[in-house]
């Protein structure tokens, strides 16, 4: 039996269920002195059935080395999209299966494509593009490579939104039949973009790149694709840029969503590092849950180029497996300076939220801290050790901040279907996914830092002074 089989007739079967559960027919509230029902049009209510909607939204880890995609409908459950088993018949997946490297090829004739550069390919792989994005700088003229980084980027999201869609169709026939799709999407870009002028670019090439595949008008080559950006982009109109249906989002809150839903999280104050292929992003957030309403007030955010690819690109071992728990000597030495590093970054996440919790309070409040580590990287025993030994290098007990509790990203009870993948704990790497899939009004409202005033500094104790004469020795009298 077949993994395809078994989905259509899941779905087979969720379909019949909500149509029994639809509005009754209209003989069913006929009173019994009315006399006769009158006729139902059974054929008008079919067409009215065939015209419904399904809204699905796509939720985009636009990663640095890869993508990934996750969906959410109606049903309220998010599916992994699988791109490379597209049309398989199978019933098992590896995780790589979902996951897209985030890398344009640009042939010599500038023709673009997402396809892994074989022997034969001649042109330029442009990669990390998230982060050139961010880059950007809004004020003055754009140089050319910057104008390029827009495009690239527009074109990449762009297709994949529509490989996205395409799988959908293909895969959850059963869940559209019948229906209309709505799609909107969420992509995700680090919390410290979200809360700065960076923002702004990824709103527009997100509006540009929803435009393309909303329009299937996908550009071919590099120069094309240029020249489209400007045209499209003139359509983009800021003060409605909260009204388009591809969003920016908080990627590492959404990666915590799992974890506020699981039942586990109190009201307290978390750390998440979503370590990724070329970049670390590190997120301190407090969570409250006043009268069930959630609520994250993010205290720090920052991101580095300190991914666990870029580390080993950084000791000159590109390729080298860090995920190994008995690494080299050799290879344990070259790590040290880029560990050092890890730890600064930690602690740089870690004193910028103590500041806004205040002087002395946060251990008042919790005697530890969870601390999750989610993405790709985050398997990786060697950055564990990193990211905890930051404690003890830089002196938290001193600074009254507590210990330091490592906790893995719970995968969802209910809601998530992993397409049966390969591997046991495999959710870390699609926590993110997951939490963009689901629309953000389902979600907590997010406070982020610039908006959280720093604690006030406590008032200085000043020592109690008697009067001499209460002081002196009663002996001397």
């Amino acid at each position: 039996m077949t993994w395809n089989w078994y989905r259509r007739m899941r779905n087979f079967v969720k379909n019949a269920r909500r149509a029994e559960e639809k509005t009754p027919d209209a003989r069913d509230f006929a009173d019994e002195n009315d006399g006769p029902p009158a006729p139902v049009d059974d054929s008008a209510r079919e067409s009215a059935s065939a015209a419904e909607k399904i809204y699905i939204n796509l939720g985009i880890d636009f990663g640095t080395s890869f993508t990934k995609v996750g969906f959410w409908d109606s049903n309220e459950e998010t599916i992994i999209v699988t791109f490379e088993a597209c049309g398989k018949d199978e019933e098992i997946f590896s995780p790589e299966e979902a996951m897209i490297p985030s890398i344009v090829s640009v042939g010599d004739d500038g023709t673009l494509s997402m396809a892994p550069a074989s022997a034969e390919f001649s042109g330029v792989q442009e990669r990390y593009l998230k982060i050139r994005l961010a880059e950007i700088e809004k004020s003055g003229l754009l140089t050319d490579n910057e104008k390029k980084t827009r495009a690239l980027s527009s074109w990449f999201l762009a297709t994949v939104v529509l490989r996205a869609q395409e799988w959908i169709r293909q895969n959850e026939e059963e869940r559209l039949r019948g229906h209309e799709a709505a799609w909107s999407a969420n992509v995700g870009v680090p919390v410290e973009y979200c809360d700065s002028p960076a923002i702004d670019t990824f709103r527009e090439a997100l509006f540009v790149a929803w435009t393309w595949a909303e329009n299937d008008e996908i550009p071919g080559t590099l120069e094309s694709a240029i020249s489209l950006y400007e045209e499209t982009v003139r359509s983009f109109d800021p003060d409605r840029c909260e009204h388009y249906k591809c969003q920016p989002a908080a990627e590492v809150v959404a990666g915590a969503r799992s974890f506020l839903l699981s039942g586990e999280a109190k009201p307290e104050t978390y750390v998440y590092f979503d370590v990724g292929g070329g970049t670390v992003d590190g997120v301190v957030f407090n969570y409250q849950n006043p009268g069930g309403t959630q609520r994250v007030d993010v205290y720090s955010a920052k991101v580095a180029a300190l991914g666990i690819s870029e580390v080993a690109k950084r000791i000159g071992r590109e390729g080298a497996d860090l995920f190994n728990d008995d690494l080299a000597p050799e290879v344990c030495e070259s790590l040290e300076p880029v560990g050092e590093e890890v730890q600064q970054f930690v602690s740089d996440v870690i004193l910028a939220a103590n500041k806004k919790i205040g002087k002395g309070k946060w251990i008042q409040r919790q005697e530890d801290i969870r601390i999750f580590l989610g993405g790709g990287g985050g398997n990786s025993k060697w950055y564990r050790e990193s990211v905890h030994s930051a404690y003890e290098e830089h002196c938290f007990g001193a600074c009254d901040i507590p210990r330091f509790q490592e906790a893995a990203v719970p995968e969802p009870r209910k809601g998530l279907d992993m397409r049966e993948m390969k591997g046991r704990g495999v959710f870390y790497r699609f926590a993110i996914a997951y939490g963009l899939s689901v629309p953000k009004a389902e979600g907590p409202k997010i406070e982020l830092a610039s908006r959280i005033e720093p604690a006030p500094d406590p008032e200085p104790w000043t020592p109690p002074f008697g009067r001499y004469e209460d002081s002196k020795d009663s002996s001397s009298d």
